[in-house]
């Protein structure tokens, strides 16, 4: 088969039925099939504005996650003397703008995912969206289970979640169902390996059956978190109702939802970083296969227009922060300024 011959998706599909020798022989010859099936990727859905804005989200997501749901909720549970940490206090008080920025961001990214998918596209385009909408949703669903308080605009927010949820789980199950070419995918890979290409750390694996296990079984674990977080959430109302845990068996039983909540939100704080990683090392493995000429690293109006999602966050914690410190300073200058006693009988 000529190396012409092999830039059409239907010739690419062909060349999947092949026997795994003959395959293997084709690619060595024209090496350039493994860069169609790749594809160039997307700098609007991987670009460097966007995996900034990766960055920080999964930072917020887990200094919130552990600001506020483990030091401000799961420790006072066990150690009620823990509580009324000032950093915790500091993080509340933006927490409600935190959780907007989330939900904002993870619905953009879910949403532009999902219409990406529905269009036929490269190995690494479809399999960096699936990255990077695990990473948004998981980062949203870390911040929403340390908020127990009453949502601004909450039903507006909970048609945005909905959305999301319905977003995201379509722009990564749809290609998981259509997987093509996976004999193809398998031959690059053991290319790269045996010629030792720059590329080869990035090369794509095969989709397998096991896979959508894995994700139904992440989804399930998302599904578990977010019931025992409403149930919690509707527990500490009925706690502040009636001015304190009345029942000792509520206590118990907060505990032990709790304990189930840190260890399933640990395994998703693994799951966003490890996804984020798979974003950066399909991003670098597209820079090499291409030579540099995907852009995934300009600056456009899209890249800088993301790094904006954050702003009026950071904006708000900074100011709250500055604030916090000035108070702490205005009243140790009160209290420098109130008159001492220096009576005889206060120094006797």
């Amino acid at each position: 088969m000529a190396c012409a011959n092999t830039t059409t998706s239907a010739n690419l599909l062909a060349l999947d039925h092949y026997p795994p020798p003959l395959l293997a022989a084709i690619v060595s010859e024209c090496p350039n099939i493994c860069r169609n099936v790749y594809g160039l990727g997307n700098t609007d859905l991987t670009g460097i504005g966007v995996v900034i804005s990766s960055g920080v989200q999964i930072a917020l997501a887990v200094l919130y996650w552990v600001g506020v749901f483990v030091a401000g909720t799961a420790v006072p549970a066990f150690y009620p003397a823990a509580s009324g940490l000032k950093i915790v206090a500091w993080l509340r008080g933006n927490h409600q703008t935190c959780l907007w920025s989330q939900l904002v961001f993870s619905l953009t990214l879910s949403l532009a995912g999902l219409v990406r998918q529905s269009r036929p596209g490269g190995v690494y385009e479809s399999s960096a969206i699936i990255n990077s909408v695990a990473t948004a949703f998981i980062c949203l669903l870390l911040t929403m289970i340390s908020f127990y308080e009453s949502v601004v605009r909450w039903v507006l927010f909970t048609v945005g979640f909905l959305a999301t949820v319905a977003c995201a789980l379509g722009a990564v199950v749809m290609p998981m169902r259509t997987a093509k070419m996976e004999n193809v995918l398998q031959a690059c890979r053991d290319y790269a390996a045996e010629n030792n290409m720059p590329w080869r750390a990035a090369a794509v694996s095969p989709f397998h059956a096991g896979g959508l296990w894995e994700v139904f079984l992440s989804i399930g674990f998302v599904v578990l978190l977010s019931c025992m977080w409403l149930f919690l959430w509707q527990m500490g109302r009925s706690e502040r109702a009636l001015s304190g845990p009345r029942i000792p068996h509520n206590r118990r039983t907060k505990q032990l939802l709790i304990i189930l909540m840190c260890l399933i939100s640990l395994f998703m704080v693994w799951v966003a970083v490890d996804s984020f990683q798979g974003t950066l090392l399909e991003r670098r493995g597209m820079d090499l296969v291409w030579d540099g000429q995907t852009g995934e690293n300009a600056w456009g109006i899209g890249q800088i227009g993301a790094l904006f999602t954050w702003v009026p966050l950071l904006i708000d914690l900074a100011w709250s922060g500055v604030h916090d410190i000035r108070q702490q300073l205005a009243g140790r200058a009160q209290e420098d300024a109130q008159p001492k006693d220096v009576s005889l009988e206060h120094l006797l």
